[in-house]
């Protein structure tokens, strides 16, 4: 659904002007899409030593330690925060792969690039439209 039909509607149901609506679902998408641990900044400072385990990785970080954000990764390959990946991925009006997408957004093609000028990152929420109302 496009953003402002979705605001015309909320703004109907909530008896609010669509304005405000779409002030709301702004402020709700950003909260929900920015990083909980380095707020979108891609990096933090570790305030403890903290012993980290993951798959083929285990590592000391010692206290006062400056790293990338282990949750979202940092910045991506564009300089944009990626956000926090519970709730935000790439999505490609084209259907492709994330790489293969921002590869095509990069083209000197023009044709190519302007197919993918609406990609990017989403706010992603987890709806089950079969589960019936209680």
């Amino acid at each position: 659904m496009k953003s402002d039909v979705a605001a015309n509607l909320a703004g109907a149901e909530a008896d609010v002007s669509a304005e405000q609506a779409r002030t709301v679902i702004r402020t709700f998408l950003k909260f929900v899409a920015r990083c909980s641990m380095c707020e979108d900044s891609g990096e933090i400072d570790w305030r403890l030593p903290t012993h980290v385990t993951a798959p083929n990785m285990d590592y000391n970080v010692p206290a006062g330690a400056h790293s990338m954000c282990p949750l979202c990764g940092g910045f991506d390959a564009e300089t944009k925060p990626r956000g926090d990946p519970a709730w935000v991925s790439w999505w490609c009006a084209q259907k492709r792969f994330e790489q293969d997408c921002r590869a095509a957004r990069q083209s000197q093609d023009r044709q190519i690039s302007e197919d993918h000028s609406d990609c990017g990152y989403r706010v992603m929420l987890p709806l089950d439209l079969f589960v019936p109302k209680s």
